[in-house]
């Protein structure tokens, strides 16, 4: 793809220009755009089985009820999400093809591939104890990181920095966290002596209560390193990242997102409720606060970029057409762009994580520029 040129926009000087003349965003429809599809609709299909047989055996208005918790937790926390500074410039789409893959493919795939295996294994080694942390962290976190590569690719328009892969693996983690709690209240709701309403609405609020967001929290570190490894450039003294560094930030952070699912689902005390329910609890405290220092740590890094009106940017694809092609009635520079814009200095592929800064030369759009060694540290 060498006849494309690449660009950072800011996206307040993009959607200022005519709309006539602009490129368009959007997402990019190549061999990761379709696979995602491939495995995402079988997997839905799927899920709507797994999800309609507990259903059928309760009372049709236990599983609305259900179906409407699931919603109310994505519908909040995608706002909170989306809220923050680090999400500046989410289309909603993307959202959308990042909570579709939790809440379907990751857990599919989860239980299809990883899960029984895993619990096979563990069993004839005799760690009990350690269960259910091997067979949710080893499959889960992997089927979730590859969903947030997917959708990072995909929407590379729009997501462009680091602390982008935060954002798709928080979007990704909810999915399935909420999808998971409504399946677990319908299966074991007929355990409640009361009524089928109250055992789904005691497991759905204990899930939610007890374990808030932790499938948001495993993500969102799994998240941050495979954005460190496609849109970090340099390190503080200029230099690019190199390839291994970048596939060290995704074990890394990958890593951590299993430690952190591996150390909450071990049942280390399970002899003694109330020192587990404190273990528990404990994990999460520390999980939680490293994921808030993480976003502060990402939203001080961007706070440069946001007050000089740099960020949010968009990441423009621009196919290189002959000088004299013109679009809409107007000439066309080497890079697609109308002549009057702007045109980019240097070439690059589009798979490449150093994407050639876009820098105005006319006086009208001059806006200043962080210099190479401030530029995603």
């Amino acid at each position: 793809m060498s006849n494309y040129l690449i660009m950072d926009v800011p996206r307040a000087f993009h959607m200022a220009q005519p709309v006539d003349t602009r490129p368009t965003l959007r997402m990019f429809k190549g061999a990761w755009f379709w696979v995602y599809w491939v495995i995402v609709v079988p997997s839905v299909l799927m899920m709507i089985g797994t999800v309609a047989l507990p259903a059928l055996l309760l009372d049709g208005t236990v599983s609305v009820v259900a179906a409407l918790l699931m919603v109310v937790e994505i519908l909040v926390v995608v706002a909170v999400v989306l809220w923050l500074k680090i999400s500046r410039g989410t289309p909603i789409r993307m959202a959308v093809l990042a909570v579709l893959w939790g809440g379907s493919a990751a857990m599919i795939m989860t239980s299809t591939f990883g899960a029984a295996p895993m619990m096979s294994l563990v069993d004839k080694l005799g760690w009990y104890s350690l269960t259910a942390s091997f067979v949710g962290a080893y499959p889960e976190e992997i089927m979730k990181g590859l969903g947030i590569w997917f959708v990072l690719m995909i929407g590379r328009s729009w997501w462009n920095r680091p602390w982008h892969g935060i954002v798709a693996g928080m979007l990704v983690g909810v999915g399935f966290d909420a999808v998971e709690n409504m399946i677990y209240s319908l299966n074991l709701a007929p355990m409640n002596p009361e009524s089928d309403m109250q055992g789904m609405l005691q497991v759905f609020g204990m899930r939610t209560v007890v374990g808030a967001g932790l499938h948001i929290i495993f993500s969102g570190f799994v998240g941050f390193g495979i954005g460190q490894a496609l849109f970090a450039r340099t390190d503080r003294r200029g230099v690019p990242r190199t390839k291994a560094w970048r596939l060290g930030q995704v074990v890394l952070w990958g890593a951590a997102g299993f430690a952190a699912h591996f150390a909450f689902n071990a049942m280390l005390f399970s002899d003694y409720p109330v020192i587990q329910l404190i273990w528990h609890i404990g994990v999460w405290l520390v999980i939680v606060t490293g994921l808030v220092v993480l976003i502060w740590r990402q939203t001080k890094r961007l706070k440069p970029e946001l007050d000089a009106g740099l960020y949010p940017a968009v990441t423009l694809y621009i196919k290189q057409f002959a000088p004299e092609t013109r679009f809409a009635g107007v000439p066309l520079g080497v890079s697609g762009l109308p002549a009057a814009w702007p045109q980019p200095v240097g070439q690059r592929a589009p798979l490449q994580p150093h994407h050639q800064a876009y820098v105005p030369t006319t006086p009208q759009h001059r806006v200043p520029m962080p210099s190479r060694s401030d530029r995603f540290r």
